[in-house]
């Protein structure tokens, strides 16, 4: 499936405003792509995708993800995380994508996990600080993504901590470890 046609299927299932957030995304994304060196084709369709189930009821995602390999570390989570893994699970039979860094990038764009390969990467950096987004510390993050991914990324991962905790909500686990594995890879640079 081409861009265009990706672009034409994510509009049919999301509202207005969420396509446009999915459009801002994309574009920060093929920047950052282009900036530091990453494929940005692999870049466009991550970004274009990575919602694409997000207004989707949880009953739905449920069956999406109970039928992946490993689907009991998701379910336990919030299920306004399940989206990433579920489009995940229907990408290739939805879009044809068989890319693993795509799909990958999908997977985790929430979470987050260690090690990222730079799609990953840089789909979750961009999913954070797209334009539009307006919070405490999001300034911070985007000053550090021009530099460094890594540093925008161990920095968003705390802000997105910081904040969970004073909701008095749950960390997914793989948000805790990336955090960490980030921090240990900016100290040995």
């Amino acid at each position: 499936m081409d861009i265009q046609q990706i672009k034409e299927k994510v509009q049919q299932n999301l509202s207005e405003k969420r396509y446009m957030h999915t459009l801002r995304v994309s574009e920060l994304a093929k920047q950052l792509a282009e900036k530091f060196g990453v494929e940005i084709a692999q870049v466009e369709k991550a970004a274009l995708i990575h919602d694409y189930l997000k207004e989707t009821p949880d009953e739905q995602l449920y069956q999406y993800i109970a039928s992946a390999n490993d689907p009991a570390q998701v379910l336990n989570a919030h299920p306004i995380l399940w989206h990433g893994p579920a489009v995940a699970e229907i990408a290739t039979d939805a879009f044809g994508i068989t890319d693993q860094s795509i799909i990958e990038a999908v997977r985790y764009h929430t979470t987050g996990r260690p090690h990222m390969n730079a799609v990953e990467e840089i789909v979750f950096i961009a999913d954070y600080m797209e334009p539009a987004r307006s919070f405490p510390g999001i300034e911070d993050v985007r000053n550090a993504a021009e530099e460094s991914i890594e540093q925008g990324i161990a920095i968003a991962l705390g802000n997105t901590i910081t904040h969970l905790v004073s909701q008095r909500a749950k960390i997914h686990p793989l948000t805790f470890k990336a955090y960490n594995a980030y921090i240990d890879q900016i100290q040995e640079k």
